[in-house]
């Protein structure tokens, strides 16, 4: 297995001091993790694109260091199939190399943080081919913390995401957040579940299965080993 990440799962994971997290659970040491070229110089590049996208020096010196020990995403796509995904306008060039890259190798989980780019993926027709190669290999972010909290600890998840300010992603602050603190461990798995099946319902067979939760409580809703 390899993971393609993009831009957006690692900007927010950045800043909730989660990469070196998400590094451990992929493997530990980056040889399966891949990432696009732009992501440094997008994400870690001009002061005025890092104050727009939140990215503080602490968050780009993360992201630079996850990106050292990872790597970067050089096959080539079908032609064709960039053409095809180009002309939806709610995926951009970034998620267009990452969707025909990740629909051509079989061993490949995509990583995707822009929930329109996957409803608009599995609601345009012309991309329908493209859609069934992803199906089922593909993970949204509310998957991606859900594994992180399985890893470690609901707790130590939770603090990182509400610490951090500006706000990086308003649902996933609010499945965290408590009055106060982090709410109680079944509610967070309440709320992304709840988030997790609301794009399931926009993406058909997209998306990968919700991370088993069976060892937790038993109020939490039960969900098959991806």
């Amino acid at each position: 297995m390899i993971a393609i990440i993009d831009n957006d799962v690692i900007l927010k994971l950045a800043r909730w001091d989660l990469l070196s997290e998400l590094t451990t659970l992929l493997g530990g040491d980056g040889k399966r993790i891949y990432y696009l070229s732009t992501c440094i110089p997008a994400l870690c590049g001009r002061p005025a694109r890092m104050k727009r996208t939140g990215c503080d020096q602490a968050s780009a010196e993360r992201i630079r260091n996850f990106c050292s020990s990872a790597n970067t995403l050089r096959a080539i796509p079908k032609a064709s199939t960039l053409e095809l995904l180009a002309g939806i306008p709610e995926i951009d060039v970034g998620e267009v190399q990452i969707f025909a890259i990740s629909s051509v190798d079989a061993d490949a989980i995509t990583y995707m943080g822009d929930k329109r780019s996957l409803v608009a993926l599995a609601a345009t027709p012309a991309a329908r081919s493209v859609a069934l190669l992803l199906a089922g290999r593909v993970k949204c972010l509310e998957q991606v913390i859900g594994e992180l909290i399985l890893q470690s600890d609901v707790e130590i998840v939770g603090q990182r995401v509400l610490a951090c300010r500006p706000i990086a992603d308003t649902a996933i602050t609010i499945a965290f957040s408590g009055h106060p603190g982090v709410r109680p461990e079944p509610q967070v798995w309440e709320a992304l579940y709840s988030y997790y099946q609301d794009l399931r319902h926009a993406t058909g067979d997209l998306l990968a299965p919700f991370p088993s939760i069976r060892e937790h409580d038993s109020s939490s809703p039960p969900q098959s080993v991806p």
